[in-house]
């Protein structure tokens, strides 16, 4: 996609954020695109190079920085307010229990803590927060389910 007088109406603080943005203002018919500073030099894809690496940016014509930028702020808040509430709501749930596979000390997380990797209090052991599934019954694509 080429913007003829391009402006940037977001910078993110990862890759992800501006991606996101970039699809979400596509899906709302304006033209978006994504720059990111992949240089070690902070050289710039306008030409140049920068002081210092920028974050990613998106960028949209000139004549559709008001409607964009008006978007970016409302889906932004939307974010904040889902984020906000699954913050409560992790809050208030029960904390998850997890039983160290060496040293077999059962530890309980915050349910917030669900789906990291924590440290066994007792003998510094990695463990998997809310992580149900054993390993053993994963399945990799490929493999045959055993004959019963």
């Amino acid at each position: 996609m080429n913007l003829k007088d391009p402006v940037v109406v977001f910078a993110g603080e990862t890759e992800a954020d501006a991606h996101v943005i970039q699809s979400f203002l596509i899906e709302n018919s304006i033209d978006a695109a994504v720059v990111e500073d992949q240089s070690q030099d902070g050289a710039n894809v306008f030409g140049g190079t920068l002081a210092d690496p920028q974050p990613p940016q998106v960028w949209v014509e000139k004549d559709t920085y008001e409607k964009a930028r008006a978007l970016v702020l409302q889906f932004s808040e939307q974010i904040r307010q889902h984020r906000e509430q699954e913050k409560k709501r992790l809050e208030n749930a029960e904390p998850i229990p997890v039983q160290c596979d060496s040293c077999l000390t059962v530890t309980k997380f915050a349910a917030i803590q669900h789906g990291t990797v924590q440290v066994c209090p007792k003998c510094q052991s990695f463990l998997d927060v809310g992580d149900d599934e054993p390993f053993d019954d994963w399945k990799i694509d490929g493999d045959e389910t055993p004959e019963e």
